[in-house]
């Protein structure tokens, strides 16, 4: 399987990202696998309109079956990348609508970074709805809503349907008709009934960025998420996040 590194970033890299990728230049790769194109964009403050020209540079400029799209702030070790390669390969034999595979990364809203949490959610009840899970199963491979977009393996056929579509499938989806929620709450006369109302609606537009709104449009176009925690990857943030994982030590 030949696999193209794709990478978005904010005229910045970060350190760790270096250092990874450098390592992965040097190191030899242990599998059949190709890792030998990329394609890489300068993202401005709509991340949306980088991860979309990032696709499109994809499919026009490689023959690739699939893109690893990584961030600028992540950390990892060449040996995690080739093995996330391998899952895939080896997942899609399982699972033949297998459309991305993600890998572990923590996110925390906390400046110290001391609550942290998977960055892995299971879908709602309500279209656009997701809830970040606490915890994961260790060493496993768990089917997920959504995951964000730092660090996923697409395949290149869930890209080229969204080609085909002509849109740019990390397009924020406007997931609230304000006009219509007015008016269905004015008329109630439950207020608890009213208050659930506004709260799945508004809980869901905050929560659907642009890596759900993709995970969102794969799921409806009949593909299947995974994550595999076996994959730790870091998040350099304030500090950087999940350091400890012994698959990014040197």
């Amino acid at each position: 399987m030949k696999v193209s590194l794709g990478i978005v970033h904010g005229a910045e890299i970060d350190g760790w990202h270096y250092h990874s990728i450098i390592g992965l230049l040097t190191k030899k790769n242990p599998t059949g696998h190709v890792l030998d194109d990329h394609v890489c964009v300068r993202s401005g403050p709509l991340l949306s309109a980088g991860r979309g020209t990032l696709v499109g540079q994809f499919l026009t400029q490689t023959d690739s079956d699939a893109l690893f799209m990584l961030d600028s702030d992540m950390k990892f070790t060449p040996e995690l990348i080739y093995t996330h390669i391998d899952f895939f390969d080896q997942c899609r034999q399982t699972y033949p609508d297998l459309g991305i595979l993600g890998g572990l990364t923590e996110i925390s809203s906390d400046p110290l970074g001391q609550v942290r949490k998977p960055n892995v959610w299971v879908a709602g009840k309500h279209p656009g709805q997701f809830y970040q899970v606490s915890e994961v199963p260790e060493n496993a491979l768990m089917e997920v809503g959504g995951t964000g977009a730092a660090c996923l393996l697409i395949s290149r056929e869930v890209l080229e349907k969204f080609a085909g579509e002509k849109i740019n499938p990390f397009h924020h989806v406007p997931l609230v008709n304000w006009p219509m929620l007015a008016r269905n709450v004015i008329n109630m006369t439950d207020m608890e009934q009213a208050a659930e109302e506004i709260r799945y609606a508004v809980w869901g537009a905050d929560q659907c960025g642009e890596d759900m709104s993709f995970c969102m449009r794969v799921r409806h176009a009949g593909y299947r998420i995974f994550v595999h925690t076996g994959l730790h990857y870091g998040h350099s943030k304030s500090i950087l996040l999940g350091e400890q994982a012994p698959a990014q030590e040197a």
